[in-house]
């Protein structure tokens, strides 16, 4: 599961609309989208897609969300598009056995314990309007691939030599 944990700051004192909602087009692949509770009522999700309508009152509008990121192997990369510019980055990610993160905008990255879990903290700088965020996750528990490519390859080769024998047998004798 991935979590997002946003706080969409407006410092002025009256209600600001930007003309249109914020679209966040979560990474290619991304399902079971869902809007958190303790977030805004103008947060809405519609499949890999979140919504937030403007205007944004003065203050903080909150917006928490999650998905899931399938993924084969044991890695998987997060790639996110920011619609407005993310002030600073801040990751925490649960760290299970040889689990690592890597992505050219972090800038600090340290490893602490909460509540007897190890946790990966990294910071970034901001993040411009437009741009991505890449984040590369590796270690990942995962089912080894092999038995798959071997039922396969001998699948194939049952196939391949019953269609060999079909083709050489012996010339059969018309009575």
């Amino acid at each position: 599961m991935v979590f997002y944990l946003m706080d969409i700051v407006n410092s002025a004192r009256t209600p600001v609309d930007i003309d249109g909602p914020l679209i966040f087009e979560l990474p290619q692949g991304s399902r079971g989208t869902s809007i958190l509770p303790d977030s805004s009522n103008q947060a809405t999700a519609n499949g890999p897609r979140v919504i937030v309508t403007g205007p944004f009152a003065p203050g903080i509008t909150t917006v928490q969300l999650a998905y899931e990121l399938p993924y084969r192997g044991s890695t998987v990369r997060l790639e996110q598009v920011w619609p407005a510019t993310l002030q600073q980055l801040t990751l925490l990610v649960e760290q299970h056995g040889a689990l690592e993160i890597a992505s050219p905008q972090i800038a600090s990255r340290n490893t602490m314990v909460n509540e007897g879990q190890p946790l990966i903290f990294a910071n970034g700088p901001a993040i411009a309007s437009g741009k991505a965020l890449t984040v590369d996750i590796t270690g990942l528990p995962h089912h080894a691939e092999w038995p798959m490519w071997f039922a396969l390859a001998v699948g194939l080769g049952l196939m391949g030599w019953g269609l060999w024998a079909g083709f050489t047998g012996p010339a059969r004798r018309r009575i």
